[in-house]
């Protein structure tokens, strides 16, 4: 039988999880603009009073950081799920195409991810969300490192890489291109007349190919 205490506990877990859930709502609405999300608002959406919310969460910024967490785990979750596909395909690229394809199916969450701006208060005080949130980040690196010291072995990659410049390197690329798509599509598209998954399929083979 559960003991009050361990009740008490699951009961708090969930009204935060049901806080997080409704800030996600609002922030979705909203565009990922967490400007425009208010307390007010997420105190109307979740049910709880600002007082509740305030006692769970400090400050509304942690909040911000729970939603990126859900959406970090989604991702690490969906590219676990697209790595066990058996292919003879280059880990990195194949890692590539899942961060398109996850950018493409859950858009809302990728973006929450990268469209975050950090800033010296993230490290000046760092709360229980911002280090999860920052030990997520890390292990969505390690997929693109652990690709690339992959390659590295297998001989796909040159020797003299420089493991870390190369994973931001990576990461920089991909998302800068993934973002151009998010707001030059049509562009792209009626002005060039290029085909979005070519030019995203040639794009990405182009970033793999820089390392080799």
């Amino acid at each position: 039988m559960m003991n009050s205490i361990s009740r008490q506990k699951r009961t708090k877990e969930q009204n935060k999880k049901d806080i997080v859930s409704a800030t996600e709502k609002l922030l979705f609405k909203h565009n990922l603009d967490y400007k425009s999300v208010k307390m007010n608002d997420i105190a109307i959406v979740s049910g709880f009073t600002k007082r509740t919310i305030y006692s769970y969460f400090p400050k509304k910024e942690d909040i911000h950081f729970e939603v990126m967490i859900n959406a970090y785990l989604k991702l690490h979750k969906y590219l676990d799920k697209n790595m066990k596909h058996d292919s003879d395909e280059n880990e990195l690229l194949k890692i590539s195409k899942a961060f398109y394809a996850f950018s493409e199916e859950h858009s809302n969450y990728f973006w929450v991810i990268m469209d975050y701006q950090n800033g010296p208060s993230d490290f000046a005080e760092i709360t229980t969300s911002i280090k999860k949130c920052y030990e997520l980040g890390e292990i969505t690196m390690m997929y693109i490192r652990n690709a690339i010291i992959k390659g590295i072995k297998l001989g796909e990659f040159r020797k003299d890489l420089d493991i870390e410049s190369s994973v931001l390197r990576v990461w920089s690329f991909s998302t800068g291109l993934l973002n151009t798509l998010r707001v030059k599509n049509e562009y792209i598209k009626n002005y060039y007349h290029i085909n979005k998954e070519d030019f995203v399929k040639d794009s990405l083979c182009a970033i793999v190919n820089s390392l080799k």
